[in-house]
């Protein structure tokens, strides 16, 4: 199976490895998701990991209407805010430029990809049209660059719509983009801010503590109390992944983030928005149409049909 620590480190050791690595990935990508209808695969996927039998034909709660809209909602504007590049400009038309991460490069060329194209403070290397592809670069002179012109290369031959069936993602145009890193003044990532916004309304908001050690997260309402509820994927004995964890400051410029993430929302059903803060400043993260892949479950789970109840079905 292509997903074998042997077959990954092909791509690394030349060429033709790479290449090798490409095919049994296709091929191990064509059975494994591209054979199967969306509605099966969803439907399948959702019973293996939330526990239940999916309710496509009258969704209720959350989670559902999240699976609901991966197949019936194909507004275009969701192409272009999914597309970590092109969502720049949504951004500048909507809030204004200064919100937006410093754009150090952009290319759909991975050679390109080398020091001298960078300056010598830190930044973050992703791709546009995934999740989870990024190396963060605090010293160039210190990284391998052919691991990361390796890894782009990779990046821009994916395509996250098979593995999640999240409709948007599938005619993004490949590409890399490099930002300036942010961080907090003891040199560490900032922790991001989620708001959750329904029907363009904000409804709550997520705070990921520790995304690269041990991982928490706390959920707030608008007056900056915790809520009684986890929201996060489930392990084998039902109990929350991500549970609550220290308690968070609440944000001194709280309610301009909200306003400024419902302006985001305006035309969307449901949306995620993230933000970071850096003392009194804030910087765009991105928008997510869903949240987790709808996969995520509420504890106790009486708050997924509450909030289910507050996106309406709209075929786009």
């Amino acid at each position: 199976m292509y997903v074998t620590e042997n077959i990954k480190r092909l791509r690394y050791i030349s060429s033709l490895g790479f290449v090798v690595n490409l095919i049994s990935y296709k091929i191990y990508i064509f059975i494994k998701y591209r054979l199967l209808p969306d509605r099966y695969y969803i439907q399948k996927n959702f019973q293996e990991i939330v526990g239940h039998d999916l309710n496509l034909k009258s969704p209720k709660t959350m989670t559902e209407k999240i699976q609901w809209y991966k197949i019936n909602y194909k507004n275009p504007l969701i192409v272009k805010c999914a597309d970590k590049f092109e969502v720049r400009n949504y951004i500048r038309e909507t809030i204004g430029e200064k919100y937006l991460v410093p754009l150090v490069f952009h290319t759909r060329n991975y050679k390109e990809v080398k020091p001298e194209n960078f300056p010598d403070y830190p930044i973050v290397i992703k791709a546009n049209h995934t999740s989870g592809t990024t190396h963060f670069v605090r010293n160039k002179k210190e990284v391998d660059w052919q691991v990361i012109q390796t890894d782009c290369r990779w990046w821009l031959h994916l395509n996250y719509y098979y593995t999640d069936k999240e409709w948007q993602y599938e005619n993004i145009e490949p590409r890399i983009v490099v930002e300036k890193m942010l961080t907090d003044e003891d040199g560490s990532i900032p922790s991001d801010y989620k708001l959750h916004c329904f029907n363009g309304k904000f409804e709550f908001l997520q705070v990921d503590l520790g995304r690269f050690g041990t991982h928490r997260r706390n959920i707030y309402d608008r007056n900056w109390e915790l809520l009684p509820f986890t929201f996060s994927m489930l392990d084998k004995h039902r109990n929350p992944k991500t549970p609550r964890g220290r308690s968070v400051d609440r944000p001194k410029n709280l309610e301009l983030l909200i306003d400024l993430a419902e302006t985001l929302a305006k035309p969307f059903p449901y949306v995620r928005v993230d933000f970071y803060v850096i003392k009194d400043n804030i910087f765009f993260g991105e928008l997510t149409f869903h949240h987790g892949g709808g996969y995520e479950q509420f504890t106790p789970d009486k708050w997924d049909l509450y909030y289910g109840n507050k996106i309406p079905l709209i075929k786009g």
